[in-house]
């Protein structure tokens, strides 16, 4: 090599320096829940609406409301008390609990635009038809506690169902799935098995000759009016957003001017001696009870409709139905009788089918197949 030349270090040799290295993140510690002090609760608030959104509470009152109120009909209200004046009180006290649920749901903003565009027209355009029957139907229904055992009228006010999917049929052209068919000739069968005779034979107390005339046919009437009410109502709030605890108000409202006229007409009208208004000697205060109970039922339906479903909605009912007939065996000390016990399986059941197998069961189940037949 020359002198020159300068001699130039070999890659071994060379002492570059080595890059930095890169420093790995430190794990995120997550923080620790703060321990709780003993006798610590968790919040109340976030327990109760869990609780209560759960629907299970509201399942529960409607089956003690549906289950006990006949049993407290017969046991406070005299069969002397005329009918139409303990609608007119129920529906006093339903008015009550609308505005209190309106009040206790509703912000003061959402309640002063409801009042700004609610008006007179439209609410009678809505709610006059339906009130009207619906006060006739709650008329006959007194007559259904008064006259009929306690089973038995749970078990026929249930043939509603049936007249609601008929008149549902011939008013808006509804159909019903293959299987809540099936449930309305179980309802059928049922209504069948109630009113033959061995199902109310004539060694039970409760007997009555005149059970058909004063129970029977007026429940199938009332459960006759209700499905003509629902088909109505439905087909006019269809697309429409009222709010529940106003219509329901306004039901109430209406009802109470029909029967008003009604008992006002047959006091003026009546013989000399003889009112429309009188009230029995025996009457007590405890009737109100079961008045309050049977006004907050259409509450309480409509509470486990939005937080539990038709379904275990169903579920209610047929738990009402069982416990009807424990109470009553239990005041009779007599077992209900064969009849009884098949009508309520019948009735049980099909109450069941009909709240699961409706349309959107069977939309749900073709959609599932399509996408099974898609991954395969």
């Amino acid at each position: 090599m020359s002198a020159g030349a300068t001699n130039l270090p070999s890659p071994s040799s060379a002492s570059s320096p080595s890059p930095p290295r890169r420093r790995r993140p430190a794990p995120r510690s997550t923080p620790s829940p703060p321990r709780r002090a003993r006798g610590h609760r968790t919040s109340s608030v976030s327990r109760t609406g869990s609780v209560f959104q759960s629907g299970y509470f509201y399942m529960s009152l409607l089956a003690l409301q549906f289950g006990l109120q006949p049993l407290l009909v017969r046991a406070f209200i005299p069969t002397s008390l005329p009918k139409m004046l303990v609608v007119m009180a129920t529906e006093s006290v339903k008015i009550l609990l609308c505005a209190l649920g309106l009040w206790v749901t509703e912000t003061k903003d959402s309640r002063a635009k409801l009042w700004a565009t609610w008006t007179v027209r439209e609410s009678l355009r809505v709610a006059a038809l339906p009130a009207s029957l619906y006060a006739l139907q709650n008329t006959m229904a007194q007559f259904g506690y008064q006259y009929l055992d306690s089973l038995s009228f749970n078990l026929l006010n249930q043939t509603k169902t049936l007249a609601a999917a008929v008149c549902l049929y011939v008013v808006m052209g509804r159909k019903q799935t293959p299987l809540q068919l099936v449930a309305l000739g179980m309802l059928l069968v049922a209504s069948i098995i109630l009113n033959w005779p061995s199902a109310s034979p004539a060694s039970s107390p409760s007997y009555d000759p005149t059970t058909f005339t004063l129970g029977v046919l007026p429940v199938l009437l009332a459960s006759l009016t209700s499905g003509v009410c629902a088909a109505l109502t439905q087909k006019t709030l269809q697309g429409a957003s009222r709010n529940s605890y106003l219509f329901s108000a306004e039901l109430a409202l209406y009802g109470q001017v029909c029967l008003s006229v009604i008992v006002v007409s047959k006091y003026f009208f009546s013989s000399p001696g003889t009112s429309s208004l009188s009230l029995p000697k025996n009457l007590s205060p405890l009737a109100l009870l079961p008045v309050v109970i049977n006004a907050a039922g259409g509450i309480i339906v409509g509470l486990v409709t939005k937080y539990a479903g038709g379904v275990k909605k169903g579920f209610a009912l047929i738990a009402g139905i069982a416990l009807t007939a424990l109470c009553q065996s239990m005041m009779q000390r007599t077992p209900p009788s064969r009849g009884h016990l098949l009508a309520a399986c019948l009735v049980g059941y099909s109450t069941f089918l009909h709240a699961k197998y409706n349309d959107a069961w069977y939309v749900e189940r073709a959609k599932t197949r399509k996408s099974v037949e898609k991954n395969e």
